[in-house]
């Protein structure tokens, strides 16, 4: 099956998924070089394979050996470490019983002379949480109750892994910043330089970001976290999978990073909460300490932390359905302060 021929798997708006296509067909890895792939980390023949495109970052295969061994190939097209940093984070999941998917293959390479980040990993039973029939209706509310005290139990236990410092991990689980101040200070994906000129010809949505910043700064200067915690960073329904009726496996850790827990609830009740409500994550969540105190409040610090990493990310990529929902997850967060 050639490049051109394999389906894709897409369900969103026309507007996004016409941004997402445009950008997926500018990553197409040859054949010959996923074959060359899929021996290296099984030892066997590429039997057969197509495209799944979901996210918007890597260009992703599922895939099937001539052993009949099920595998998942994604390729990130330039040169990091986030793959490298994932391997670490589904190791240490492992550990403390959190299902995850195993690398069978991490490395860097070139492809026709463009840096490539590639992983190889087993393919997860079920499907995603977000793609089980009705999920969301009247008559499935027992089911997705349930199902969302699992993943608060599995976040509550990636949670408890301890992280050697904030913000973006290097592949030993290493951050960059030694406190939650030092992160909002020095984080560079929301430096004012890189989200303010986007918003030049919109005063109204200029003056919310600059109202963030300022509660970001505030807040920060009191922020009492001292240690930091393993968070997903980009926990959401389609890195959720379910297979009758239980939590498979989470996958797509690339971006984890290290934060208050508090980070993964703020942004899951931001995207997901109308559908999925985080009360019932909470009940599931084992730690319950970590709703004491001035839970509320971290939350909405987190959720104006997120939106602001959301809208830098957006602005970069002009995104516009994107900046749009970011600018409101970020007003909405406002109200709470």
């Amino acid at each position: 099956m050639s490049p051109e021929n394999i389906p894709t798997i897409n369900n969103d708006s026309q507007e996004y998924k016409s941004w997402r296509l445009a950008k997926h067909d500018k990553m197409i890895t040859p054949v010959e070089v996923l074959r060359d792939i899929v021996l290296e980390a099984t030892g066997s023949v590429l039997s057969n394979h197509y495209r799944i495109i979901e996210g918007e970052v890597n260009e992703v295969y599922s895939a099937e050996t001539e052993s009949g061994q099920e595998i998942v190939i994604r390729i990130f097209h330039g040169r990091k470490i986030k793959f490298y940093k994932e391997q670490w984070a589904f190791e240490e999941c492992a550990k403390v019983g959190v299902p995850v998917p195993k690398m069978l293959l991490v490395k860097s390479t070139d492809v026709d002379g463009e840096p490539r980040e590639i992983c190889v990993e087993s393919k997860l039973p079920g499907v995603h949480l977000n793609k089980i029939p009705e999920i969301s209706t009247p008559e499935m509310e027992r089911e997705r109750v349930d199902l969302l005290h699992q993943i608060g139990q599995i976040l509550s236990r990636i949670h408890s892994i301890p992280t050697n410092g904030f913000g973006t991990l290097d592949q030993n689980g290493n951050g960059k910043f030694s406190s939650v101040r030092d992160l909002i200070s020095n984080d560079s994906y929301i430096n004012k330089n890189r989200i303010l000129p986007g918003l030049a010809d919109r005063p109204d949505d200029l003056q919310t970001v600059l109202r963030a910043y300022e509660i970001l700064e505030q807040e920060s200067e009191s922020y009492t976290s001292p240690s930091s915690s393993l968070v997903h960073n980009d926990i959401s329904p389609p890195h959720i999978f379910v297979d009758q009726g239980s939590i498979s496996g989470v996958i797509d850790m690339e971006n984890a990073c290290g934060a208050d827990p508090v980070s993964d609830l703020a942004r899951w009740d931001s995207k997901f909460g109308r559908e999925y409500p985080l009360k019932y994550i909470i009940e599931g969540y084992e730690n319950k300490r970590l709703f004491t105190g001035n839970f509320e409040r971290k939350l909405g610090f987190w959720k104006i932390y997120k939106s602001l990493t959301s809208l830098s990310y957006n602005i970069e990529v002009n995104k516009p359905t994107g900046i749009r929902k970011s600018l409101n997850g970020l007003r909405e967060a406002l109200i709470l302060f």
